[in-house]
Order: C-alpha cells, then structure tokens, then sequence
C-alpha cells in the first residue's frame, strides 16, 4: 500500500502521516491474522490484502489514524515507565493451529496506588464524541471491542498475566468546553465488558478465522466474472433512508424526530409546529453506508459498493 498526496497537503505533514502509517508495530509477523484483521469484516479484509500491494490511499484518509498513533505513543511514553504497568506490547496465541497475534494498550499487573488496580485490562480508543454517546445509548454495536478485548485477555492470561477487568477507554478527540457545558459532550467514556470464559473466546476467535479462511479462498480463488460476496448491513453500518423532523434554522433533528416512515415524521413535524409555535420541517436523508463511505480502504475495489454508488447519488 503506498500513501500518496492527493489533496496537497503540506510535505510536513504528509511525510509524517506517510511514516507513521508505516510504523505499524506487527508488520513482518509470521500470522494468520491480528486480532484487529480477525474482528474486521472478513470480506473488507480479503478484499485489503488481494490489492495490498496496489493500494492508494490519499494521507488525508490517514488523519485520524495518524492522531490515534500520536495519542497512543504518548500514552505509551507515560506509562511503560511506571511500575507494574505494561503498555502497547504485543503478544500471540495458537487457536486451531492459527496464529493470532495484538498489541494490547494497557495492563496493570500490580496495585501500586490510587488509580491503579492489579489485572485490569485497557484498550484505549480515540474517537469523536458522537460516536461515544452513540455508543452509550446503543452498547451492541461496541461488539468488535468486546471481542478485541477478550482475544488480548486470553493472550496475557496464557502468557501467565491474569486478567480481571477489561475496559474500552473511549476519549473525544472533538472535545471543547464549550461543548460539554451546552450539551454534556463526553470528553471520555469507559465502556466495561465481561470477561467471558476461555472456552467461548476460542470459539469466537475460531468462528472469526473460519470466515476470514473462507472469504480469502474466495477473493482470492474466484473465476473471471464471479461476482465478488459483500459485507452484511450491520459491517457497513448502515442507515436506511429517513425522515428527520427539524426546528426551522436547525441542524439536528429533534429528538426521536428521525423516523422511517415519511408520514409519521410529517405529522411529528405538525404537531410540534403548533404545540411550540415554532415552525419544524421533514428532511429527507439518503440511505447510508458509513463504513464504506468514509472508512474503507478498498470500496473502489468493491463490487457492491459500486452497485450501491448507482443506484442513489452519494458523496464522494
């Protein structure tokens, strides 16, 4: 994969987006998968390493990855001095003759004092505040991060670091004052999961491996004019097309004003018109694939995303 300046940004910035994207900490491992690559949607990772090798990828994609290494290394720096802490290490495990290897964020192996607590497990995540509350409001999507964490807590438990507690520290990379005094924007969230038995972390892991087998075989395996398989809705995250129901001069839709069906947002919209005396509107919203549309590499590579791009106009 190679990173290039499309959207001409300073060389400052692009040569260090470029290196960084290139530091990756498990690159040259002898794997069948990482544990990011095995919970990532098995086609979208077939798909990545058939056309790794021819790649593009714009640096302006890279920001946000960029920012999270930056976050990532500085949480690093701080902690891996301290005692009993083990920071961003990366560790491997056999499942069915598989090798799946990570790199967990943070373990406390000691109580050393306040703030500190022996056996907890943290994975640290940088993202946008939104998609923090999101999450709070909708904690079965976080179904990735309960896996991730429970692969890594096998791994340190097998290399004899036993693990009680795992978390996903979420933290807004948005975060402003002025946005948690309006609105109790989050600067951080942590997300607890339970600790499921070895037994069931194998089976998920092995599930996963099972599928990734399969979705290489046939990426890679297909015949001249065979269509390519596709990720499920809920790996696309994706949004039916909806109504929202908007105060005039707002943004945002009202809450629970966003609604499937047009004619129950017009008649939200009517009522709140006259019960506040302020006029609301119906916007109509296109169907969505937010993974594909902002977050993956190899949709111009994808069959279905083409598909998907004719049947309803879509920013690109």
């Amino acid at each position: 994969m190679k990173i290039i300046n499309k959207s001409n940004l300073p060389e400052p910035l692009f040569r260090a987006i470029s290196l960084s994207c290139d530091a990756y900490a498990g690159k040259g491992e002898e794997k069948f998968a990482s544990v990011t690559e095995l919970f990532r949607p098995a086609f979208q990772q077939a798909l990545y390493e058939k056309h790794y090798d021819t790649l593009e990828v714009d640096a302006k994609r890279r920001w946000h990855m960029f920012l999270g290494i930056i976050f990532h290394e500085a949480l690093r720096k701080a902690n891996n001095t301290v005692s009993g802490v083990i920071a961003e290490e990366r560790l491997s495990i056999e499942i069915e003759g598989h090798r799946i290897t990570g790199g967990f964020d943070h373990y406390e192996a000691e109580d050393i004092g306040i703030g500190y607590e022996e056996g907890i497990l943290i994975d640290h995540k940088l993202t946008s505040g939104h998609k923090i509350i999101r999450l709070i409001e909708n904690p079965n999507e976080t179904w990735e991060w309960r896996w991730q964490l429970n692969a890594y807590a096998l791994m340190l438990t097998r290399a004899g670091f036993p693990v009680h507690r795992i978390k996903s520290a979420a933290y807004a990379k948005d975060w402003s004052e002025m946005k948690e005094h309006r609105s109790g924007f989050p600067l951080f969230h942590e997300f607890e999961f339970l600790i499921e038995r070895e037994e069931a972390v194998e089976a998920q892991c092995y599930e996963q491996i099972a599928k990734l087998k399969s979705e290489r075989a046939h990426t890679f395996g297909r015949l001249p004019g065979e269509a390519y398989r596709e990720c499920t809705p809920s790996e696309r995250w994706e949004k039916p097309q909806a109504w929202a129901v908007i105060k005039q001069g707002n943004k945002r839709a009202v809450n629970g004003g966003v609604r499937e069906d047009q004619d129950e947002a017009i008649g939200i919209a009517q009522r709140l018109t006259a019960t506040t005396g302020k006029k609301h509107l119906v916007e109509y919203r296109q169907p969505a694939r937010t993974r594909c549309d902002f977050y993956c590499d190899v949709r111009d590579h994808c069959s279905s995303y083409k598909s998907y791009l004719e049947s309803t106009w879509r920013f690109q």
